[in-house]
């Protein structure tokens, strides 16, 4: 790691005329309308002239006479890593986002927890291990949940490898640790029950940050039960972090070809969802461009860790760690920080591509790591409930798991169970699994008969809501 410190002097001037009276002296901001006269910005060039009026000095006749005072910027430190893949040019995206110079504010605290609910994690990875804390395996029911697709262990990296170590790559977040929750199996496919649950313990188990590199297709009115999720991980002030997908130029997920589809949990209200750009700052073709875009990140060609070693891989799956990480990086600085003014100080300084202000294929743009820790939330409220309001899941139909619904009873203490035995028996409804902290229920009906249980069971006054256990999948 070296540092390098860059003085430079913007402007040099001093003009002082000498009034032999009695003076009244008011402030005034240069340049106007920066906030404060924060000289530490390099990247952001002052407007001419160099140098401006820092005191108007008014005399106690109509004299007005003007101190100009040497406008000085410091760059910031810049904190470059030693792992070879780093020094060796293969991790473009870190120096894209500014990497350099935000580690130069802060490196990351291991006080943050990253959760990657995924595919699980290569416990073994020698870039990885001493990060890691204990999580759930959800497929297998066990807690030993270790990456056997390959899909976990490469968003681990991005967000939180172990750096500056002389040893393979660099993470966005140095210090934060990861909590790897497994929710999909060796094909990198799962239910998105198991995502539900998997993001319940994920919050319950103290991680700030959840990265979701995955998603599945929910039909109109039928994502109820993933929101309820990011509902309750937001009410335990964890920041939700999803991959908007791949069908941006169109796609086949289960035999059927999709376009630019809504995916979930990326869709729902309070999840930060990410596209992915390229190394010259273009929008990846594969990344899918609607409402659920928030900001993009690098998602082409990226190098990381892979059970085993480490290889390339692509997709929006590869750009939501980036954001993770440094969501991480932003609760290592201001640990009070909210989940909505993590998003601000995401969204308000990214730097802007394509069209102006938000837009479907960067949304607010792409993160810059640096602005983010320099000036954090200090600007306008984040637009995100504005613009998630707006958004409506797509109606089509969306693969789910054949022969199993979710169900959530209403929330009512006067509702007691052997009523909601009542209304399982009269339906024939077998349970096979209770996500407590959600209430909800995962129960198996007759194959081919989903919709039919699903409307029978919207006209129960005990049942808030019913709809199918939709699939997931990693998204690279």
């Amino acid at each position: 790691m070296y540092h390098k410190r860059i003085r430079r002097a913007i402007a040099l001037a001093l003009l002082l005329t000498t009034i032999p009276l009695t003076y009244s002296v008011a402030a005034e901001r240069w340049p106007p309308a920066v906030a404060p006269v924060a000289l530490a910005a390099p990247h952001l060039t002052p407007q001419p002239p160099m140098h401006g009026p820092i005191l108007t000095i008014r005399a106690t006749d109509t004299t007005t006479t003007t101190l100009y005072l040497p406008l000085v910027i410091y760059d910031c430190i810049q904190v470059s890593p030693n792992d070879p893949a780093y020094t060796a040019g293969d991790q473009w995206g870190l120096d894209q986002i500014e990497g350099p110079r935000a580690w130069g504010i802060i490196t990351g605290s291991n006080q943050v927890i990253v959760a990657v609910i995924d595919s699980g994690v290569d416990l073994d990875h020698p870039d990885l291990q001493d990060k890691i804390v204990a999580g759930w395996d959800f497929v297998n029911n066990d807690d030993q949940p270790d990456d056997d697709f390959g899909h976990g262990t490469h968003v681990a990296g991005i967000a939180a490898a172990a750096t500056d170590n002389d040893l393979g790559i660099a993470g966005v977040s140095w210090g934060a640790r990861i909590m790897p929750v497994k929710v999909l199996n060796s094909s990198g496919s799962g239910y998105m029950s198991d995502v539900i649950a998997g993001m319940e313990y994920a919050a319950d188990h103290g991680a700030q940050v959840l990265n979701l590199s995955l998603g599945g297709l929910a039909t109109s009115s039928e994502a109820q039960a993933i929101q309820d999720a990011v509902d309750y991980a937001r009410n335990k002030s964890a920041v939700v972090v999803a991959a908007v997908g791949n069908c941006g130029s169109g796609c086949t997920i289960g035999g059927t070809y999709y376009y630019n589809p809504d995916m979930y949990p990326a869709s729902c209200q309070n999840v930060i969802g990410v596209a992915a750009t390229t190394s010259t700052d273009g929008w990846a073709s594969f990344s899918e461009h609607n409402t659920s875009v928030d900001v993009s990140a690098p998602g082409t060609s990226i190098y990381s860790t892979v059970p085993g070693g480490y290889n390339y891989k692509q997709g929006t799956s590869m750009a939501t760690p980036f954001v993770s990480g440094l969501a991480a990086l932003i609760l290592s600085k201001w640990p009070d920080y909210t989940p909505l003014q993590v998003e601000t100080a995401l969204f308000n300084n990214a730097d802007d591509l394509g069209d102006a202000g938000w837009d479907e294929y960067f949304g607010h743009g792409r993160i810059n790591a640096y602005l983010s820790l320099f000036y954090g939330a200090e600007a306008a409220s984040s637009s995100l409930e504005a613009q998630a309001a707006s958004q409506s899941p797509p109606t089509l139909d969306a693969p789910f798991a054949p022969g199993e619904l979710l169900v959530k009873f209403k929330d009512d203490p006067t509702i007691t169970s052997a009523e909601v035995a009542s209304v399982l028996e009269r339906h024939a409804l077998q349970v096979s699994e209770i996500i407590p902290g959600l209430g909800i229920t995962r129960v198996t009906v007759p194959v081919g008969r989903e919709q039919e249980m699903i409307a029978a069971l919207r006209q129960e006054p005990l049942v808030e809501y019913a709809e199918p256990n939709y699939l997931v999948w990693a998204l690279e």
